[in-house]
Order: structure tokens, then sequence, then C-alpha cells
């Protein structure tokens, strides 16, 4: 019932957001494909029973093979380090058609990463990704506790810097969903308590990343077929 409850009221909100699509002139199908996502544990699903979180909910919903690369404790910047010579190696061996690049944004807040820094490796990260032939969706975290917190400020600013940057590349292939904004919007709009969609201070539960996948799910039907 709960998921009900949330999966409609995510369809039905209309509130003005942030999300940023580039809309290609045919809309491209998104089922039955190979999609990689990489990013940090919110990507992966830390919190959610079996790490079952918003991305492999989105990517199941459109009946698509998803490959849950994610990484606990990494950042925007570690693919030469936590990643290593990982991520070139994934995109040889799946050869996915879509890469989504979902960073958390708390590794990178905590340690003051500069701004031009971490679009500096998002940068790189999509460029890989293209050579690759591959479909990029950037999507931005969704909500947590630690975003209503001391640093949750700083959070907004690299989440709206994000968005800008991947708009500016003007890329047909490159896709921008500004997820954190929209649920943070939706939340305040039906009045939820974070705490009851929050794993810890840091992470999601299960209901939490159900949230962010209907909504994420809404937005991508928008572009995609």
């Amino acid at each position: 019932m709960v998921a009900l409850f949330f999966l409609a009221g995510a369809l039905m909100y209309h509130t003005a957001h942030k999300t940023k699509m580039t809309h290609a002139k045919v809309k491209p199908s998104i089922e039955h494909l190979r999609v990689m996502g990489i990013g940090g544990s919110i990507a992966e699903g830390d919190g959610a029973t079996n790490k079952y979180g918003y991305l492999q909910m989105t990517f199941d919903h459109f009946h698509d093979t998803y490959f849950n690369k994610a990484i606990y404790g990494a950042n925007g910047t570690q693919l030469g380090t936590m990643y290593k010579a990982d991520y070139p190696s994934w995109l040889r061996q799946i050869n996915p058609q879509v890469v989504v690049i979902s960073w958390g944004l708390l590794n990178d807040v905590v340690p003051d990463v500069s701004i031009s820094q971490f679009n500096s490796y998002i940068q790189s990260e999509i460029q890989q990704a293209l050579a690759k032939k591959a479909i990029v969706m950037i999507v931005t975290p969704p909500v947590t506790e630690f975003a209503y917190g001391s640093y949750g400020t700083k959070e907004n600013e690299y989440d709206l810097e994000e968005v800008h940057y991947v708009e500016s590349l003007e890329d047909t292939n490159v896709y921008v969903f500004d997820l954190f904004t929209q649920m943070k919007a939706y939340i305040q709009h039906h009045n939820l308590n974070i705490k009851a969609l929050s794993y810890d201070e840091h992470h999601p539960n299960n209901q939490g990343y159900q949230v962010a996948s209907n909504l994420l799910v809404n937005d991508i039907s928008k572009v995609f077929r």
C-alpha cells in the first residue's frame, strides 16, 4: 500500500523543479537495454534490502539488464583510485548501451572537493562512455537526512553546479535528471518526514529509494519510450 501511494503521488506530481532533460529529435527506446551504473553507496543501494536501490528499481521497471558498479565510499574524483582501471574495463566488458553516473555528493562535500575538479572528472566519465557509443544519464542523488543537516546548503550547491555543467555540454546523447531537487520539493509538497524515508543519516531506506525511483521513472518516461 505504501509503495502504491508513493507511485501515485509521483505520477501526479507536477510541481516545478530543476530536472533538465536534453531532448533528441526522436524519442529513443529505453527498454531491454544493457545499463551500467556508477556512483557511491547511495547508487549502490546501501540501506535497501539486498541493495535493491533506486537505480535497480528504475531500470527493472524498463526491463533493462542493470549492472550495478557503484562502490561504497567512492566519489566522482576516484576513478583512478577506488575504481583504478575498472571503469574503462567495465565499459569494454559490459558494452553498455546506457551509462548512468549518479554520485551521492556526500563524499565530495565532506572533503571539500572543488567544483571544478568534480566537473572535470564528470566530463571524463561522460566522454569515456560516449566513446563506447553509450547514452549517458547524469542523475543527482536521492534526498537523505544529510541534506537537511550542516552540509545541506553545500550539497545543494554541488547539485546545482553539476546540473548546470552537464546542461552546458549541450550533447544530445547526455541527459541530466535532477532527482535531488525534485525529491526535496516532493517531500516538502507532501509534508513527508525525511526520517521515515531514511535508513540512516546518509542513506534512504526501501521507501526512500522507492520514492526516488518513482520520480526518476516518471522523468525518464518523458524522454524515452
